[in-house]
């Protein structure tokens, strides 16, 4: 019962089930006992992003951040959740700060992609998504994404390859 691991586990099992305030009980409950316990706040950002209330998860990342100064899969969601908040140059800086931890992290690629598409940078997010697939080459997103942007650059044939790579996966 004084097991903070028990309750972030539990608070998985709720998100899993959709029952996001039990939930955030649990991971709240897991911090409690132990204040420096990262997961927990990483799980508890989840659920707020979520629920959109996104400034929440920024504290508990940031929270987080100052724990483990080192983990590149703190500032990669806090990219996602500058993303979500339309926050994209903010998202970007997160996503290179995760690279710059974590040269091989397929995920921060892909979320650079994004950024660069809604910042109208199509040369750059063709290279972050074909960074995202140098390390993870069934990576659906970003074949699909990668193919969409090769589209709209009018590179058709190049957007056939991404899309029947991602068809076959």
């Amino acid at each position: 019962p004084n097991d903070p691991k028990t309750y972030n586990n539990l608070g998985n099992a709720y998100t899993e089930l959709g029952r996001l305030n039990e939930a955030v009980t649990s991971y709240r409950h897991a911090l409690t006992l132990d204040p420096n316990f990262t997961d927990a706040y990483r799980n508890l950002a989840l659920v707020c992003t979520r629920q959109e209330r996104y400034s929440e998860a920024i504290s508990n990342l940031n929270r987080a951040a100052t724990v483990e100064p080192k983990n590149a899969l703190i500032y990669n969601q806090l990219g996602d959740v500058y993303y979500r908040m339309t926050n994209y140059s903010t998202a970007e800086a997160q996503f290179h700060k995760a690279l710059s931890l974590k040269t091989d992290l397929a995920e921060a690629y892909c979320g650079l992609g994004a950024c660069y598409r809604e910042q109208g940078q199509p040369a750059n997010e063709i290279q972050a998504y074909k960074g995202a697939l140098a390390i993870k080459p069934d990576m659906l997103p970003a074949l699909i994404n990668l193919g969409n942007a090769c589209f709209n650059q009018k590179d058709y044939a190049s957007a056939i390859q991404y899309y029947n790579r991602a068809v076959t996966i």
